[in-house]
């Protein structure tokens, strides 16, 4: 409920990233952190879909930086899932 009341508030985006920038302050307000202490239930990812584009962005827990696949025509054709090796631990830039 609280993610909904708060994107009714919020600015409509003007592209895809303000989209996802959005979409992911919004998903801030509604995730659960690990607690070992007070539930074994916590936000295992976030993720949201871009139908006009065909993207699909997640975030695994571990990680604060965003992955993005895009579909393709090409793997509407394929017979066999494909997995994708995306390491769920901290992902940062240093700046030194």
């Amino acid at each position: 409920m609280r993610a909904a009341y708060y994107k009714e508030r919020a600015d409509l985006p003007a592209d895809e990233d303000e989209g996802i920038i959005s979409a992911w302050h919004l998903l801030d307000s509604v995730t659960v952190p690990r607690s070992s202490k007070y539930r074994p239930t916590y936000s295992v990812y976030r993720a949201a879909t871009v139908c006009e584009s065909l993207t699909y962005y997640f975030q695994p827990y571990n990680r604060l930086d965003t992955v993005q696949l895009r579909l393709t025509p090409e793997m509407l054709r394929w017979t066999k899932p494909k997995f994708y090796n995306v390491p769920n631990q901290l992902s940062v830039t240093a700046l030194n």
